[in-house]
């Protein structure tokens, strides 16, 4: 039952079986894993933005004060941030990633597009 209150679908019931508990636990870890995934994805655009913007503004600078210029660097990522985006494979390999590329077309995946 400690599980069952883990899990907001089924937090409230009164009763239920091993079956459901089971199985809202599976469809809840895989809904976070997916979560998961999605916002490291957003993380990784968010950094190949900051990187292209700063390398512009750098290139800017260089260009109005003549090359005596500060050039700008990227600060490294908080540790928490950091060692959440290592956990990327243990999201991937939990098969999320798995069953989409199983339902992409063949012919995505052999001409290269995926």
């Amino acid at each position: 039952m400690e599980l069952a209150k883990l899990i907001p679908a089924i937090s409230t019931a009164k009763r239920l079986s091993k079956y459901t508990i089971v199985d809202q636990s599976i469809s809840y870890h895989r809904t976070q894993n997916r979560r998961c995934l999605e916002v490291i994805q957003g993380i990784r655009a968010l950094l190949a933005e900051r990187d292209e913007l700063l390398n512009e503004v750098n290139a800017l600078r260089t260009i109005i004060a003549l090359g005596n210029v500060n050039i700008q660097v990227t600060r490294p990522l908080i540790s928490p941030v950091m060692d959440f985006m290592q956990h990327e494979q243990e999201f991937v390999l939990t098969g999320v990633s798995f069953l989409f590329v199983l339902i992409l077309p063949a012919s995505m995946i052999l001409t290269g597009i995926f």
